[in-house]
């Protein structure tokens, strides 16, 4: 009986050590409708990519700002798509490297988070994790790939305003306490 309850409490104490824990499962979601319709949140750790999943394509998606007509300034979600995944696929299935060296500093630059999806040919979608060095920053090999797509935009969507056309106009910095004093106000006394 000692020796089942500390097999169990060893089990569950997570004494294992991370090569030999589980790699999550890939969440495979039946049809991809558009970046709008995906929450972005953290998902926290996700699978790599393995031969379970034939992707045919990937979607990017991604948040950015940009200047109205009039000269006020808009974020926009920019969706992008790509047909040709036959450099980023290999580069995606990689393993992470393991910490050969903990005496060697990383630097400590961070980096922009990815957001994009991989589609099969039948419409599904799943989100893969990004293999990563011993510094925890992406793999070279997958920047590089990464980098390289060849996509086009499919749509892009207002999700907000920074800046009115009619602030800009006037030189007046809208709805920011850490703005100077607007050069278009008539002064006070």
């Amino acid at each position: 009986m000692r020796i089942r309850l500390i097999a169990a409490l060893l089990l569950l104490g997570g004494c294992a050590s991370p090569e030999m824990a589980a790699s999550p499962e890939p969440e495979i979601h039946s049809s991809w409708e558009s970046c709008g319709d995906v929450a972005k949140t953290d998902e926290g750790t996700l699978p790599h990519l393995d031969d379970s999943f034939r992707p045919v394509a990937v979607v990017i998606c991604r948040e950015t700002d940009r200047e109205r007509p009039g000269g006020g300034t808009e974020r926009v979600v920019v969706e992008a798509r790509g047909d040709d995944v036959s450099a980023l696929l290999p580069a995606l299935r990689l393993p992470d490297e393991p910490d050969t060296d903990p005496g060697t500093p990383c630097t400590a630059d961070g980096q922009i988070a990815l957001w994009f999806a991989l589609l099969d040919a039948e419409g599904r979608w799943m989100r893969p994790g990004i293999p990563v060095d011993r510094c925890h920053k992406f793999r070279t090999e997958f920047t590089t790939a990464y980098q390289n797509l060849a996509t086009r935009t499919v749509s892009t969507t207002v999700v907000g305003q920074f800046t009115s056309d009619e602030a800009a106009a006037s030189g007046c910095d809208q709805d920011r306490a850490y703005s100077p004093p607007c050069s278009g106000r008539a002064a006070t006394g």
